[in-house]
């Protein structure tokens, strides 16, 4: 009996768990209308295909409970409980992909919740008819318990019935099943249109009826012209019954209260205005019914642009995102270090843009993160010292001839003696070992450095070891410093060479410097740069790399001698990392264990495996390099630099300490230092409040105990986490709040929400002289932040302070010395790379068997060359039109090597004229600026060939701005492998795809802009033939009818089309997309009005793109000027 209990508990148990996920899931993955990414969204995929695991098992359980009152077939039933447990498994494994899947796609809307709600009451009563069936069976089970379980599972079966016809519903429409059905049964299939739409308007209006961003007058048009013709026209494909393409008109907010309403009425204007809806198929409307529509919905953008505008006067405001809060503590702290590395990624708006006002949001939890970042900027950067000179005594010099510090390689592994590793030297040393190498010639002795990577991969964990075991390979050099500091700035100067090449060519050695903190049993490093070699072995060049030492891997003070404790361990790599034709180059893994010269100790038996194999692999590299003649890598000297802070004393973080301990010193070194801070921090003048905030708050430390320096960083630190700090825009208020808990220096201030409020209200009460220099301030961070990325210098500041910033001419001239400076730079390298989605790159996985030559070398090229691209025609003022037709590519020898462009040798990516290439009888492959770059090409594939609709997609949404509507729920994507489309080509292949999924409408406009750029593989190469799975040669037929009806044969014919129909397209599709940058949220009407004025001033000035900038920054949308 208690056996059986204990069995009926753990049944029960497991059930109620299987319950309890499906009910969180439902709570953590709401229907909130955002889409999501990452793992969960990838999972969420996989419902369409598990769905049917659970409708099979419960439909076969439910006809073996039939059929048990048969005697012929009774033997069946035995085979219900394995099929009802496999169903309530599967169930709610399909439920929660479903849940993920609803909430990652950004789904909304009646007949979606009603789907999800039925599919978890259908995992849960199939969870419980798998208890009640256990029980059933069980001696204490009451009679009652034989025919529960058959009830829930009829009722299961039934719910399962309703949620399957809810999701065919989302697919097809919901009039799927009802439009043929007869007429008793179309009740039961399909919902009341008019009391559904009755609803939601009821509803619309007990939310709405207090705050509408639509006057009356719009909002009473909207029952007169609007509705009618949605009824008319639009309802019977995006009505109640029918959702193609997922969208819905009939439930579209008409007051503009909803986050998306713009957006959606956009569209519809977008179409109606374009003539593509209705479809040519359907009922057309007159040209006034039409027109009155158009109105309408201009009308009422128009009334919500003004709206929003004004709204935006008084509280314009927005986080800074990841990158601009990194670039702002570099120019606070004047230091290029790496901030934000531990902040997660910013969300993205609907176009893929990190600058959208929504979607930076400060979550509270977050801010312990920045408040850690705070402390150790300031704990970092922040120095006190009783004067202001700095000492150059506090610098660690080094000079390292290369013959001293060759490592041996022993049995113990390829050891880098610590009792070798270079000291600090003074600095009269450093110029007088200078000044003596001078009067020497130059000698290279025991060690080349070749092109590639010999020696063998590193073993994994060594039991008692440690992790990764590796060995310095014939191309590399280890090299350990001893350094005093752990914070401060590396400048490492490399004295190289080459040998000459002695096989005509003109390849080179490449010098590339890595850095890390070595630990006792693994090293960690990172590339700080590389450089092309290229100076002779009687006079070698010096090549100079910088770095921050807090960037490398955090520093361990070392414990192995006692004498050496007070000092760090740095390594640097310097190796040959050059690709030659007579190989391919591998990466390397670092870590090694280091004992004293001295030691006796044994080594471990795998580590002296390996060292015999390294040292029969250095021979073989010796004997390789020597018998190809390639051009070696000479090492003569290196010399380092440690400097611990960038010491000026005119610099906001060298506090000279107080005379004396007394209240009153103290009070004026804080005020001292705060003024000149905050000022900086907070990008605005800051008042006798701000100041006196902190200094309450410092006060309040002392008191607590903490020292002037702990009171004093807390304090500072602090300032970081405000609002004025994080936001742009952000208003002064009368407030004593200064952002930190003062009872608790450890915890983030928890009433940081209420200080924004009460700012945001303070904004309303400002007077006009205020509001001006408010205006003047926010625009002087508004441009900072556009442009560079970061806070505005002081010449903005002092503009913005007298309230000259927004006369056109002082604007115009900000504005051109702002793109003269080289940070300028952030915006254009940042802007390219999420207008052309290159951050999509780490997410594709190259098929290592079909391209074996493929590396993340060359991928982080590829990225590199369009970003360059980019930045080239901004910054050189060239044609915009030259990043698509221009007859140059950004390309260095790898780069070259991959589009199969000879005759191309430097190492470093420049401009180089493809026609003085193709007089030299070059074969240049056909190309058409960034349509086809190797990065955007590869980030529209699946890694192993192209895909059509992935680029066809890419060339709407960026080049065009015509994006097509997201896919409907659960529609399969083309699945180019399925052996039923084996010898089809491509083209078929797609054809048969876009018959079945039922979305023949949006891939007619998808389709063909994918299949043109066929001739162009995975990774972007060129080709004529694409190979099948039996290895037979298919012509690439490229050939495709645009939806303009335009039919195009070749690649030049599409060449010829972009540069005639195309241009102007692409033209303001880049303006569109730059402003979307620029102004960080969505476009309304009055913003895409003022666009065809910036395009018009775009294309006058030549089509330049400083010239594009200048436009936006001075127009109406950037500023905030009100018209009318």
């Amino acid at each position: 009996m208690r056996d059986q209990i204990r069995k009926l508990c753990f049944a029960w148990g497991v059930a109620l768990g299987a319950i309890s996920l499906v009910v969180l899931c439902a709570f953590a993955f709401p229907l909130d209308g955002v889409s999501g990414q990452g793992v969960t969204r990838f999972l969420g995929r996989f419902h369409p295909l598990a769905l049917h695991f659970p409708v099979v098992c419960l439909l076969l359980a439910g006809v073996f409970e039939l059929v048990r009152f048969h005697p012929k077939a009774s033997s069946l039933a035995r085979l219900s409980f394995p099929l009802i447990s496999l169903g309530a498994i599967t169930a709610v494994v399909t439920v929660i992909l479903g849940i993920m899947l609803a909430s990652n796609e950004g789904h909304q809307g009646d007949l979606i919740a009603r789907h999800r709600f039925g599919g978890i009451v259908v995992a849960l009563l199939s969870c419980i008819t798998a208890a009640l069936y256990f029980t059933s069976k069980m001696n204490v089970a009451i009679k009652l318990a034989n025919w529960s379980y058959r009830a829930v599972l009829t009722i299961a079966i039934v719910a399962m019935m309703f949620t399957a016809h809810e999701g065919g519903s989302l697919v097809h429409g919901e009039r799927y099943l009802s439009e043929y059905a007869p007429k008793f049964l179309q009740p039961f299939f399909a919902p009341n249109d008019d009391e559904a739409i009755e609803n939601n308007l009821n509803s619309r209006a007990g939310s709405d009826a207090e705050t509408s961003y639509i006057s009356p007058n719009v909002n009473a048009r909207y029952d007169n012209e609007m509705r009618p013709f949605i009824e008319a026209y639009c309802a019977r494909c995006h009505g109640a019954g029918k959702q193609e393409a997922n969208v819905r008109l009939d439930t579209l907010d008409q007051s503009f209260m909803h986050f998306s309403s713009q957006y959606d009425w956009q569209k519809v204007l977008d179409v109606l205005g374009a003539h593509r809806m209705p479809p040519d198929d359907a009922k057309q409307p007159s040209d006034a019914e039409r027109a009155q529509a158009i109105n309408w919905i201009q009308d009422a953008l128009h009334e919500y642009a003004y709206a929003k505008r004004a709204e935006r006067d008084d509280s314009s405001m927005r986080r800074l995102n990841r990158r601009e809060l990194n670039y702002t503590y570099q120019d606070l702290f004047n230091v290029d270090a790496d901030f934000a590395t531990h902040l997660s990624a910013d969300a993205k708006s609907l176009h893929g843009y990190d600058t959208d006002a929504n979607m930076l949001v400060l979550a509270m939890s977050d801010v312990k993160a920045y408040h850690e970042i705070a402390r150790q900027a300031v704990e970092r950067y922040v120095q006190f010292t009783p004067s202001t000179t700095f000492s150059k005594a506090d610098v660690d010099h080094y000079f390292i001839e290369m013959e001293d510090i060759y490592h041996f390689c022993r049995l113990e592994g390829d050891k880098l003696s610590y009792q070798r590793a270079p000291e600090p030297i003074a600095f009269s040393e450093l110029h007088r070992m200078k000044q003596q190498r001078k009067s020497k010639p130059i000698e290279y002795r025991y060690r080349d450095y070749g092109p590639l990577p010999f020696g063998p991969v590193p073993v994994g964990d060594v039991k008692e070891l440690g992790e990764g075991r590796g060995f310095a390979r014939a191309h590399e050099q280890f090299m350990l410093i001893k350094t005093r500091h752990r914070v401060g700035e590396v400048v490492v100067k490399v004295h190289a060479a080459k040998t000459q090449s002695r096989m005509g060519d003109n390849s080179m050695p490449k010098l590339r410097v890595e850095a890390g903190w070595r630990k006792e049993q693994s090293l960690r490093v990172k590339v700080i740069g590389e450089e092309d070699i290229t100076a002779a072995l009687d006079s070698p060049q010096e090549s100079e790399f910088r770095f921050r030492l807090e960037d490398v891997v955090a520093p361990q003070t070392a414990t192995f001698y006692d004498e050496d404790s007070e000092y760090n361990w740095l390594l640097l790599v310097l190796s040959n990392y050059a690709r030659h034709e007579d190989g391919a180059l591998g990466g390397s893994i670092y870590g090694q264990v280091d004992t004293r010269l001295a030691s006796s100790k044994q080594a471990h038996p795998t580590f002296a495996r390996q060292a015999e194999t390294a040292l029969a692999s250095q021979t073989r590299a010796q004997q390789k390099w020597q018998g190809s003649q390639v051009p070696l890598l000479k090492l003569d000297a290196v010399e380092i630099s440690i400097t611990p802070v960038d010491s000026d004393a005119g610099s906001p973080f060298l506090i000279a300490l107080p005379a004396d301990s007394s209240e009153q010193n103290e009070v004026v070194t804080v005020k001292n230092t705060l003024s000149s801070f905050l000022e900086k921090a907070f990008r605005r003048k800051v008042q006798t409040i701000d100041i006196q905030r902190y200094l309450d708050l410092f006060q309040a430390l002392r008191q607590q105990g903490d020292d002037f320096e702990t009171a004093m960083r807390e304090t500072m630190a602090a300032s970081l986490i405000s609002p004025e700090f994080l936001y742009i825009g952000f208003p002064k208020a009368d407030t004593s709040n200064p952002g930190v808990d003062s009872s608790n220096a450890d915890l983030p201030n928890t009433n940081l929400s209420n200080t924004m409020l009460d700012n945001q209200a303070a904004a309303h009460k400002r007077s006009d002289k205020e509001k001006l220099e408010y205006k003047n301030q926010l625009l002087a961070s508004k441009i900072s932040y556009f442009l560079w990325s970061s806070m505005p210098d002081e010449t903005l500041r002092m503009l913005a302070d007298k309230g000259t910033l927004h006369d056109p001419y002082v604007l115009s001239n900000q504005i051109d010395r702002m793109l003269d400076d080289p940070k300028a730079q952030r915006m254009s390298a940042d802007f390219a790379k999420q207008w052309l989605q290159l951050s999509k790159f780490i997410n594709i996985t190259v098929s290592e068997e079909k391209f074996p030559d493929y590396g993340d070398e060359l991928g982080e090229l590829m990225v590199k060359q369009s970003v360059m691209r980019f930045q080239d025609n901004f910054h050189h003022m060239r044609d915009a039109r030259d990043l698509y037709f221009s007859e140059h590519m950004m390309l260095n020898k790898p780069l070259a090597n991959h589009y199969g462009i000879p005759n191309v040798e430097n190492g470093v990516i420049q401009r180089i004229d493809l026609r003085a290439l193709e007089e030299n009888t070059a074969t240049v492959p056909k190309q058409l600026g960034l349509l086809t770059h190797a990065s955007v090409l590869t980030i529209n594939s699946d890694g192993e060939d192209s895909h059509p609709i992935k680029r066809g997609v890419w060339m709407l949404e960026r080049a065009f701005n015509n994006p097509p509507p997201p896919p409907p729920p659960s529609v399969p994507e083309l699945d180019t492998s399925n052996p039923q489309l084996a010898g089809l080509s491509l083209k078929q292949k797609i054809e048969q795809h876009r018959e079945l999924s039922g979305c023949s409408g949006c891939h007619e406009k998808i389709d063909p802009w994918g299949v043109l750029m066929e001739n162009y593989d995975a990774l972007g190469r060129w080709r004529d033939v694409t190979w099948l799975a039996d290895e037979s040669a298919l012509a690439i037929d490229a050939s495709s009818i645009l939806p303009d009806g335009t039919k195009i044969n070749n690649f030049e014919e599409f060449s010829a089309y972009l540069q005639g129909k195309g241009e102007t397209k692409l033209m303001k599709a880049l303006v569109h997309h730059f402003m979307l940058y620029a102004l960080g949220r969505e476009l309304d009407i009055l913003d895409e009005e003022e666009a065809d004025a910036i395009y018009a001033s775009f294309r006058a000035s030549g089509y330049r793109l400083s010239a594009l900038t200048k436009a936006i920054v001075q127009s109406d949308a950037f500023t905030n000027r009100q018209k009318g």
